[in-house]
Order: C-alpha cells, then structure tokens, then sequence
C-alpha cells in the first residue's frame, strides 16, 4: 500500500505504508516524535561523476559547478562544512506568542533542536540548558529591529553551534565532535604502532632472503596514508580549540511568520537580515558568514573557488556544501538537486577507508548508481518545505508531523549513507 502526501513544490511524494507505519513505531517506541517541529534538515547528495563525462571526480565542486551549470542554474551558493552541531532555533518576539506558536515554556522566548535529532517525548524540545543562548540572540535581533522589518512575531532560523556549543546533557551522551577528533587519534596513532611493527618484521624476513616487497610496499602505502590523515586531524584540531566559548556560525533565515526563504533567491532573506549582520553586532557570539556567491558563468571565478576549496579541505575544513543560489528550480530533466556536497580527500578517507584513492571512489560511486540516493534527497526536502510552508500557513499540527513523519520515513530507505 502507498501513502500520497501532496507539496506545493513538488506535486505528490509517494510513501510505502508499511515505511511509514514502521516510523511511527519507532517514535513510540523510543518516546521521541517531533512535536511542533516545523522543519528538520533534509539529506545532501554528493556531487556524483557519473551525471557528467567532464567531471573531476566524486564530490568536487567543479562537478558540482558542472552539474548546475548543465541545468541552466546561473548561480551557486557555497557554504563551508566545520566541525559545527547543526541546529534549528525557532524565536517569537515575546514569551506569549513563543508559547502559543512554538509550544515553549512559560517564560522563554523560543525552542532549538539538532536538525537531525529528535529529544524525548516528555520534554519540549527546548535549549533548556542554554537559555541565555537563546535570550542573547532574541536580544541581538530586537536591537537591529529584525521584527520590525520582517513583520513578523515569529521566525525560524538555520545555524551551526561549535563543538563547544553542545547542551550539557548531550554531552553525557554523545561525545563532541572534538572528543570524537582525540578518539580518532587515538586509533591512527594505534595503526600506525602496529604499521611499524609489521615493517620491521618484514624488513627482517627480507634480510634473511624471504621476499615480501609486494606485502612492504602495501603497509607504507597505509603508513603514508596514517601519516597524511594524523596531519589533518592535527590540523582540524588546532582550528576546534581555538574557541573556547559558544559560537554560532551561518546564522540564516528560514521563514517568518507568513513567508519563507529557503525556496527563493539567498538575498531575499538576507534583505530582512543581512550576512554577518549579527556577527558585527555582537562578535563574541557570532561567526562571520563564509558562505559566497558564485556565477558559474564566470569559468576564473570558479576555477580560483575550486582552489580556495583545496586550501580550505587541506586546513582542516570537511568542505562545501553547494546549492543553487535561488533555491529550488528546475533543470533539463526536472528538478534539480537542492544542494550538493563537496568533501576533501581526508574527510572522504574517513568514510571509505584511509587506503581508498579518489580513482577508486569514483569507481565505487559508478558501481552504486546515486539515483536512488539522489531521489531519496528530492522527496526529504520537498517534504521538509511542505512542513515548512504548512506551518507558516498555521495548519494544524498533525498536518505538519505528516511531512516530518514522512520525511523521517523516507530517510529509513535502504541507500548509500556515505554518499
């Protein structure tokens, strides 16, 4: 049996039942469901260089340019990927409207959440562990009159807190992302002991005239890579601790109280909140943006991003995630995809294995066709704006859960992760 949930965007998305019914149990079962959550984070395709014979490989934004410029797109956002906890904060201008439209507590004046993450059922999926977090931005954006430019007692906003920016009660649970970064030393640092040892007991069975050069050259050829991969984590390393304070990165407007931005232009919401605008205001707190703007006419101006892009990767930045500047359009052959996105060498190492080349990356992404993935991700973000749309046209909530139980149950299909 199917299950048809109609979007604006893009006409019907059609559900297995028994996918959906499987979520559901789930949710209860773990006592987690997204109460008055009006939007999670769709998934990202990579940049795949099966969709164009001139390509540079798998997840190279040259690909991406590639791949956008062939479906008539004119201009590209690029975002950098940092070791950030992406999350969703949701702020009303007073406590009242943030309790009426957000379901928040008495008193406070928005709610937050993971965008991928789903808290117990018993609580409110509130920051109630950064409260001064929330009050501190609410406070920014009144002193700029955000609200009175937008017209709005309510807006939705897209972000990334640091690694240091983790509620405290996630942290007893899951580790942050710089403890994930000395965990993964740890094992590096473990290969390469044993990397050395069998060296050296292959250099001896060597001197005694047993010959093992295949079996060497293959464990210095993971010895490089070891070596290669403890530089950028070192690397990344520096780059996490130095900020030893809660800092909020890429702070974007999704929607106000009527309207949304995340299917049109990036200026359109940057005109009611301009790109490091709060970051100016207030600069202990916020991150200056390092997302641009790129015209994929401009063949110089992409060549030197593509550049830009290995520096930063190479510094210890994941990478980019590229979408098309004016949101969601269609190309030759229907809609294009949302975004894309575009990791280093090192960060894909960490996914496929630290022996694994760029030639045998792409190999394996022509072996798993990303058609399946890439529809999984269509129908996610074509779910995730309905649920969107749905809640600044103030539907009730059960039809706004119908997208994000939907969207939850799309992400449970059997595809490639990795990519």
């Amino acid at each position: 049996n199917l299950k048809v949930v109609a979007t604006t965007s893009r006409g019907d998305v059609i559900l297995r039942e028994d996918e959906v019914k499987s979520t559901v149990n789930f949710l209860e079962s773990t006592h987690c469901w997204p109460w008055r959550i009006p939007f999670l984070a769709p998934g990202i395709s990579s940049a795949d260089p099966c969709q164009d014979i001139n390509s540079a490989g798998l997840e190279n934004p040259e690909t991406a340019f590639s791949y956008y410029r062939n479906n008539r797109v004119q201009e590209v956002l690029c975002v950098p990927m940092e070791c950030d906890t992406p999350f969703i904060l949701a702020l009303a201008r007073d406590s009242s409207t943030a309790v009426e439209r957000l379901g928040s507590k008495a008193g406070e004046v928005g709610i937050g959440f993971p965008v991928c993450g789903l808290l117990q059922k018993s609580e409110t999926p509130t920051l109630a562990q950064m409260p001064s977090l929330l009050e501190r931005i609410h406070r920014n954006l009144s002193e700029g009159n955000f609200w009175e430019r937008s017209q709005s007692n309510v807006a939705i906003f897209e972000c990334s807190l640091t690694s240091h920016s983790v509620p405290a009660a996630e942290a007893k649970s899951k580790p942050k992302p710089k403890q994930l970064r000395s965990l993964m030393s740890q094992i590096v640092s473990a290969g390469m002991i044993d990397t050395n040892n069998i060296l050296e007991k292959l250099e001896r069975a060597t001197e005694h005239g047993t010959d093992w050069h295949f079996l060497t050259q293959s464990y210095l050829k993971s010895k490089k890579s070891l070596t290669e991969f403890t530089d950028w984590i070192a690397k990344a390393q520096s780059v996490i601790d130095g900020t030893e304070s809660i800092k909020v990165r890429n702070f974007q407007l999704l929607a106000t109280q009527e309207k949304t931005f995340i299917n049109q232009h990036y200026s359109a919401g940057a005109q009611i909140l301009k790109p490091g605008e709060l970051a100016e205001r207030d600069p202990e707190l916020f991150l200056q943006p390092g997302a641009f703007i790129l015209e994929l006419s401009n063949i110089k101006a992409c060549s030197s991003a593509v550049n830009l892009w290995e520096e930063h990767t190479q510094s210890g930045m994941i990478g980019w995630v590229i979408r098309p500047a004016q949101g969601a359009q269609k190309g030759r052959r229907g809609w294009v995809q949302p975004a894309l996105k575009c990791r280093g060498d090192m960060a894909l190492k960490c996914i496929f294995g630290l022996n694994m080349t760029r030639e045998a990356m792409n190999q394996n992404s022509q072996k798993n066709s990303l058609a399946a993935r890439r529809s999984q991700v269509a129908r996610e973000w074509a779910l995730s704006l309905e649920a969107l749309q749905r809640w600044t046209r103030q539907e009730p909530d059960w039809r706004i859960q119908e997208c994000m139980v939907g969207m939850l149950a799309v992400k449970c299909e059997p595809t490639d992760a990795r990519l």
